[in-house]
């Protein structure tokens, strides 16, 4: 069942941390429409979710997927491609979808194909664009070149690590860099303390730790 955001708003009482953070998100979007009264409500939303994921990963990517299905956003979606000849003729070909072409900004492992976490398609995209360019400008977060403001500060995010090996705490930024195993670039890989390398494979000796650091981008 689909609730409205007023409506997720009477479940604020409710102990529940899943609960509590879609509270918080619908309060974000309603105070967001009530800010740019003169933007599209569904646009206003999108702003709000993509800050409070910018807040909540610290970091943004900029995808282009010419598979998607559906816009979340305007609710756009192209159908099927029609039977061209035979008895079915015209219907539609529940096994050939047709698809738009969107823009997928969280950065995510595993996506489903077809399936915008966090986007929208390329036409509300480029209407809320300046939008996000505006709004992410003070928000400490990584960001692809398409959403960041000309001049502004520019950060980096660095996943927080700990040495098991004499207990040093900070993030992937501070560490050694080693050779990946084919010679092609380098990663985080060494203790900045005691020196301690995690192997290619196995256990980590300098292992990852929830959270993470921002830290200002060097030219």
């Amino acid at each position: 069942m689909h609730l409205s955001d007023e409506q997720m708003l009477l479940l604020a009482s409710i102990d529940d941390e899943k609960i509590a953070a879609k509270v918080e998100a619908a309060k974000a979007r309603l105070q967001m429409q009530a800010a740019e009264p003169g933007m599209d409500p569904a646009l206003a939303g999108f702003v709000a979710d993509v800050i409070t994921e910018a807040k909540a990963e610290g970091r943004l990517v900029w995808q282009v997927n010419r598979t998607v299905r559906y816009c979340p956003v305007c609710e756009t979606t192209k159908g099927y491609v029609p039977f061209k000849s035979g008895p079915r003729k015209g219907e539609p070909n529940l096994k050939r979808p047709c698809h738009l072409t969107g823009v997928e900004l969280a950065d995510r492992f595993v996506r489903i194909q077809g399936h915008l976490r966090l986007g929208t398609c390329m036409a509300c995209m480029e209407a809320v664009k300046p939008h996000l360019v505006a709004a992410l400008s003070p928000v400490k977060v990584e960001l692809p070149d398409a959403l960041a403001k000309p001049g502004a500060v520019r950060w980096v995010r660095h996943g927080n690590r700990r040495c098991t090996e004499c207990g040093w705490e900070g993030h992937e930024g501070q560490m050694g860099r080693e050779p990946t195993v084919f010679g092609d670039g380098s990663y985080p890989g060494r203790c900045p303390s005691c020196n301690a390398k995690n192997p290619p494979l196995g256990r980590d000796r300098v292992e990852r730790v929830d959270g993470f650091t921002m830290v200002e981008a060097t030219a």
